[in-house]
């Protein structure tokens, strides 16, 4: 039995009117034609619907996927959180989905720094940890967007050192063009003067679109102004003055989850690493 398996099945997304037969299909006989990746209707199914069922948009974002997973199969490759490398990470870092969706099917996910110590930071294992989390979170059950919570705190300027812009550059590229995921907005919190310093580095890096996804607050995260957005506090934990768990408790419970999946993610890897597939040509 194959471990490429998900958290849906073709027949629930159809019911739901989210997709097409016809739709699957188009893009099934598409990948054949081109010795594409063999993929799962759900893979299908998750490219689909992150793309509105926009059939171009969906053929073009499959070929940024892979090709940016062939370009860099460092980033994508080796995703066991028993390693060393993102074990050390998820000590350093909170980065994880939370359990509730926003009403309109969007899921919520909080990148916080957990270790303000910037010699336990390392922006490759970090950026590896954030795309295995978003991507088995597509895997779970496709949402209709995702919601960022980034909060700043214990962020120092010393943590500047530690960023390698060449990583950035993949990382940001795979999350804005890649990634079969609607980004619908990123609510930063705690943006001081390092903030300030640290986003002017990512700038040159953003899509004009994602940069007018993005929202800055100066302080803390504030119950009231979230509440506006429709994220009130039966969806955030307790750390945020909301109604579930902590942070700590939910990046353990998620640990647990990626650990759980690693069949799956190496199932992945088999579909496209080290395979002779051309992802650079424009026909679609």
């Amino acid at each position: 039995m194959s471990a490429l398996t998900f958290g849906f099945t073709k027949n629930e997304i159809i019911e739901e009117k989210r997709v097409t037969e016809d739709k699957i299909n188009n893009v099934r006989d598409w990948l054949m034609e081109r010795s594409y990746p063999n993929l799962k209707d759900e893979q299908i199914i998750i490219f689909l619907v992150s793309c509105l069922n926009d059939l171009d948009l969906t053929k073009k974002t499959i070929k940024s996927y892979y090709a940016a997973k062939t370009d860099a199969p460092e980033m994508f490759t080796c995703r066991s959180v028993e390693n060393e490398d993102l074990r050390q990470i998820l000590d350093v870092i909170y980065c994880f989905p939370l359990p509730v969706r926003t009403d309109n099917n969007c899921v919520i996910i909080v990148l916080r720094l957990k270790d303000s110590d910037y010699q336990n930071y390392d922006t490759f294992s970090a950026s590896k940890l954030n795309i295995m989390v978003v991507e088995s979170v597509v895997r779970n059950y496709p949402p209709n967007g995702s919601v960022v919570l980034f909060d700043f705190c214990n962020v120092s300027l010393m943590h500047l050192t530690k960023i390698n812009l060449n990583v950035l550059r993949i990382y940001l590229n795979y999350m804005q063009e890649c990634l079969p995921l609607k980004l619908h907005v990123v609510h930063f919190f705690n943006c001081g003067s390092i903030f300030n310093i640290i986003f002017n580095l990512v700038k040159p890096f953003l899509t004009e679109e994602v940069f007018e996804k993005l929202q800055f607050h100066k302080g803390n995260l504030d119950n009231d102004e979230m509440e506006l957005s429709g994220i009130g506090k039966s969806l955030l934990p307790k750390d945020y003055g909301g109604e579930l768990e902590s942070l700590d408790y939910y990046q353990k419970s998620y640990k647990k989850k990626l650990v759980e999946l690693q069949p799956f993610f190496e199932a992945e890897i088999e579909q496209w690493f080290n395979k002779d597939f051309d992802f650079v040509s424009n026909d679609l």
